[in-house]
């Protein structure tokens, strides 16, 4: 059973200019994921890996207020750094959230989280699923 659904769309050209504040970026970003995105070989590969990051996690806070429209939980605290998108080499990003974000999916019932990110052209796209 689908608890959630939160879809973000992000302009990177828009985007990339965010990108030049630190303080936004170590703000929104971990550690992690700055050193993914940096990574990334080439400006256009580093700037998607980027957006397409802040898509999901807005995605994901879209997702979870739906899932509360049924379950009246408390919307929880927490900054944008606190939910870190993980790649992996086989298969579709995934999600690695904070014990505190992890509990309020708990009481919610949320068993998996589904993420999906695309890029094209100048826009980036995520959408999260969250199930029960």
């Amino acid at each position: 059973m689908i608890l959630g659904l939160g879809l973000d769309l992000v302009d990177i050209t828009e985007f990339e200019h965010r990108l030049d504040d630190q303080f936004f970026v170590r703000a929104v970003f971990s550690a992690h994921e700055i050193s993914f995105c940096d990574a990334q070989p080439g400006a256009k590969r580093r700037l998607q890996s980027y957006a397409g990051r802040y898509a999901a996690k807005e995605a994901l806070i879209k997702a979870f207020d739906t899932a509360r429209l049924t379950h009246p939980v408390q919307p929880p605290t927490f900054e944008l750094s606190d939910i870190e998108i993980r790649g992996t080499r086989s298969g579709p990003p995934r999600f690695s959230l904070t014990p505190a974000i992890a509990e309020k999916m708990d009481i919610l019932g949320v068993k998996r989280a589904h993420l999906s990110i695309t890029h094209d052209g100048h826009s980036t796209a995520a959408v999260v699923i969250l199930e029960a």
